[in-house]
């Protein structure tokens, strides 16, 4: 499931999510009004096939049966998870089954499911966060015992060689019962990702497309880890489907907008029920035969990234041929390929008609498939043979190898059989044999293996059966990092750089980690976290990896490989010390290696004291102060340090100082009803010995910039691109900020005329060439347990140009910082003074502004008066009663960019 909120914790992610740069393409609405019709449903309907008397079962986080589209629908159900709760909270499981079976009541039949009349089955197996194999095992046994044809599983996990459980109970369950298990096949998006159940080989895998049928960047590709089988199978519309919302999980009204492949599947879920419907003998394998031989395949997508092509419900309907298998995986064929052996499959036609059929078969691409006859006749209600044959040792490139096997037969029939084969590319054996500090081999290690001259890298982790493993790796440049455990503690042993031009083997042996010491800085300090990190460059974006060590005297590191720096990496020991109530922060970075031991000692006279003081907002809430040390060049984002309050609270931190280190901290109130604001600084550098302020989570929670290094890109735009990620509730101490659960939207015009529009305050939108006046208005709307800031809302004005590199536009904020007490109050009944700032996006042809009018309102934005305005302050007069403050500002710069802002209900006013 991929649910865009604008949670405050956003800014915790830009923290902590380090993997690297995201890419993301424009994005697009694709209600159920569209992604239905876009696979042919309404036309399989005008046939009669609706999926009248089908179960399909929904394992997921339950339903809301309750939902005016799921009246009726829901014919069973049972709770399998370990705290019952007849509730979907997650919001997944109900949009998944209004998507298979969705009358569309609450849209007036707008967004009505893909087989509206079928059967549900609730089986709930996943809460919050997670899904035990033990409730998704007992959920597909209860759906096949309550005769489900077709079983919608939009979960999964990380898949391994072999068969694990639920890949058992898919493919036994689909033998015996005959049901159609309709997976996901993950949200990675890499190469070999396809997750668990999808893998099993009776599982119909699903990835995911958007409205031009495109393969989504996040969907999992195959081929399937372990043998190279083909997966995914199909794919089906899974980006930004508006479908049904559970009245218990976040956000408001009765849709909500998802994406992932768990969205694509039930799109097939729901198109099998209608085959179902239509032939009641038909098992699992004749299901998934129909649904992968009429699919629509995208020309320019692999085979091993979308299987057969785009589901299509009205060639489903229709033919009557069928292809056994419906799928060719060749598997891999092992490089050097001149002496490679040439493969055979047989391929069998069903004729499910009452008259014979002949086909006409062929290859559409490539040199290294081919079939034999060129012809076949299939009698009615019977089959005929073909045979497929993969030769890699032909011209092709190495690589992921696919074609379709296409049967064209009169009256439009064309079966459609994907065959796939990895010719795998110049590759060689690396043998990594793991010893402890004992010097005995020892299989109780984990192992991660980066590919490092890949742009889209992804790490290989291993868990081991034995000490010495050998993996056959593609020729390149790869890093090795491997943790072993010995009874006296453990080592973290790190080659950042290894050539694999043939064939290698590497010693990773324990007793080259050298002791990691960090040595308490006041007598009677407790260690509470301590950490190891290092980053490394590959093409395109920064990696991290980091190690939690729960002790220093158990920790050893080490750099294998020869005595020399690596170029590009970066690697931190950082330590959270508490003694009493006050906290340590101390952190020390090591340029171009890996550390082999470390050995530090603090001397107080040179640490920095901050004194953290957090006000009150949220009803109820409890507040997260992060910490994390960033390098004295460059960006490291690696985990902050926690510490956790009661607001309103104090906290007194010390941080160290060494060779220019900066700071950077977050701050993330959680409120009692699911209401959280989080706000984030640029990175600071602090003089030893010196004590300074800060005072976080006060208003005015506004429009807010990034300034310095905070890793937020706010408004830009590229050739003919704009892309926004606006922060909307930004704090008083000029920090960036985020609130959720929120209603949030922004618009672009360009002269006056719409571009786009979004249901988020991070969104990219396709602009025409050439400049022109852009009007950009973002607001966005809180729960109504958020006391402050309920309502803010900021229109800017500029104009813009293609560009041939990233460009900010040029943005300005009114920021107000009011001098409010701990509970974001000021005294009603008396002369309040508001000082503001106008601040520019950093970086930006924005400039100084050349007036600033300031508008007041006592009823929450009913009415506006024009507030005095003196130098950079707000001269305005409480109400002697309680309330709110609201404020409205506008601003026009030099240049003529501006900014139009409000802020409903900025801060309270308290009567004696």
């Amino acid at each position: 499931m991929r649910q865009d909120r604008a949670q405050a914790v956003r800014f915790w992610q830009d923290l902590r999510n380090v993997g690297g740069k995201i890419w993301l393409d424009a994005r697009v609405k694709l209600s159920l009004d569209t992604s239905v019709k876009q696979i042919g449903a309404p036309a399989a309907w005008a046939k009669g096939l609706t999926g009248a008397g089908v179960k399909v079962a929904v394992l997921d986080t339950g339903i809301d049966s309750a939902h005016p589209d799921l009246a009726g629908k829901v014919v069973a159900r049972a709770d399998f998870t370990e705290t019952p709760d007849e509730r979907d909270v997650v919001g997944h499981g109900t949009h998944v089954a209004s998507t298979i079976a969705g009358t569309g009541a609450s849209s007036g039949g707008r967004y009505r499911g893909v087989a509206p009349d079928a059967q549900l089955l609730d089986g709930k197996v996943c809460e919050p966060g997670f899904c035990t194999y033990s409730a998704i095992l007992a959920g597909m046994q209860w759906a096949a015992d309550q005769d489900a044809r077709v079983v919608n599983l939009s979960l999964g996990g990380p898949d391994e060689p072999g068969l694990d459980p639920v890949e058992e109970a898919v493919q036994r369950l689909s033998e015996s019962r005959g049901t159609l298990f309709v997976v996901a096949a993950g949200n990675d998006g890499a190469d070999r990702s396809v997750s668990s159940p999808a893998s099993a080989d009776a599982a119909l895998a699903v990835g995911a497309v958007d409205r031009t049928d495109r393969l989504a960047d996040f969907s999992s590709k195959g081929p399937r880890v372990g043998d190279s089988g083909l997966k995914p199978e199909i794919t089906a519309p899974g980006v930004e489907i508006t479908a049904a919302r559970s009245k218990d999980s976040a956000g408001s009204g009765p849709y909500v907008a998802m994406s992932g492949t768990s969205m694509a599947t039930p799109h097939v879920a729901g198109t099998a029920a209608l085959l179902a419907g239509a032939h009641v003998s038909w098992k699992a394998a004749e299901l998934k035969a129909a649904l992968m031989g009429s699919a629509k395949p995208h020309p320019q997508t692999g085979v091993f990234s979308q299987g057969a092509g785009r589901v299509d419900a009205e060639r489903a309907a229709t033919q009557a041929v069928t292809a056994d298998p419906p799928g060719l995986g060749f598997g891999l064929q092992r490089w050097p390929h001149a002496d490679d052996e040439v493969l055979t499959r047989k391929l069998t036609y069903h004729n499910h008609g009452d008259t014979p059929v002949t086909l006409d078969l062929g290859v559409t691409s490539g040199t290294t498939f081919s079939v034999s006859p060129a012809t076949l006749t299939v009698p009615a209600g019977g089959q005929a043979e073909a045979t497929v044959t993969a030769d890699t040792r032909t011209g092709e490139p190495d690589g992921f190898l696919g074609a379709f096997i296409e049967a064209k037969g009169p009256g439009g029939v064309v079966v459609r059989t994907p065959a796939a084969v990895e010719k795998e590319i110049e590759s060689y054996d690396l043998t990594v044999n793991q010893t402890d500090r004992s010097g005995k081999p020892t299989a109780d290690y984990q192992m991660v293996i980066w590919r490092l001259d890949d742009a889209e890298p992804s790490p290989q982790v291993f868990w081991p059966t034995e000490s010495s493993m050998t993996f056959h790796l593609p020729r390149g440049e790869y890093l090795l990092d491997t943790t072993i455990l010995s009874e006296d503690g453990v080592a973290l042993l790190v080659q950042p750089r290894l050539r694999l031009d043939r064939a290698r083997t590497v010693e990773a042996d324990a007793r080259l980690g050298r002791p990691t010491s960090i040595r308490p800085p006041t007598p009677g300090a407790v260690l509470k976290e301590g950490s190891v990190a290092y980053s490394f460059r590959t093409p395109g974006r920064l990696n991290v990896r980091g190690w939690y060590p729960s002790s220093f005297a158990r920790a050893f590191t080490a750099q294998l490989g020869p005595e020399q720096t690596e170029d590009g990496i970066l690697t931190r020991v950082s330590a959270h010390y508490q003694a009493g109530q006050d906290s340590y922060q101390l952190a020390w970075f090591e340029r171009d290696r890996m550390i082999t031991g470390y050995d530090r000692a603090v001397d107080p006279k040179d640490l920095a004291r901050v004194r953290v003081d957090v006000a009150e907002h949220l009803p109820g809430a409890r507040v997260l102060v992060g910490r994390q040390a960033v390098p004295s060049q460059g960006v490291m984002l690696t985990h902050a340090s926690v510490n956790e309050l009661t607001p309103p609270s104090t906290l007194t931190e010390y941080v160290n100082t060494d060779h220019g280190i900066r700071w950077q901290a977050a701050v993330a109130e959680f409120g009692a009803d699911g209401q959280s604001t989080g706000f984030s600084s640029a990175p600071v550098r602090l003089r030893p010995g010196s004590a300074t302020t800060e005072l976080w989570n006060r208003g005015v929670f506004g429009p807010s910039l990034p300034s310095g290094d905070q890793p937020r890109e706010p408004a830009s735009r590229t050739g003919d691109v704009i892309a926004v990620n606006l922060p909307m509730f930004g704090d008083g101490r000029g920090s960036i900020g985020d609130s959720g659960p929120a209603t949030e939207h922004v618009s672009l015009y360009r002269d006056g005329e719409l571009v786009g529009e979004s249901d988020r305050l991070r969104e990219r939108f396709t602009v025409p060439p050439g400049g022109g006046t852009y009007r950009l208005v973002a607001r966005a709307e809180r729960g109504d347990s958020a006391v402050l800031s309920t309502r803010n809302s900021a229109t800017w004005t500029f104009r813009s140009e293609s560009t041939n590199s990233p460009t900010r536009l040029p943005l300005s904020v009114v920021r107000f910082t009011p001098d409010l007490d701990v509970r974001n109050s000021a005294p009603a009944g008396r002369r309040f003074v508001v000082p503001f700032t106008v601040q520019r996006l950093a970086g930006s042809a924005a400039g100084p502004a050349r007036e600033v009018v300031v508008e007041v309102s006592y009823d929450d934005g009913v009415t506006w008066s024009r507030a005095k305005v003196t130098g950079s302050k707000v001269v305005l007069d409480h109400p002697l009663r309680s309330g709110f403050v609201s404020l409205r500002a506008s601003s026009a710069d030099v240049h003529g960019n501006m900014v139009e802002q409000s802020v409903i209900r900025a801060y309270r006013i308290t009567a004696p």
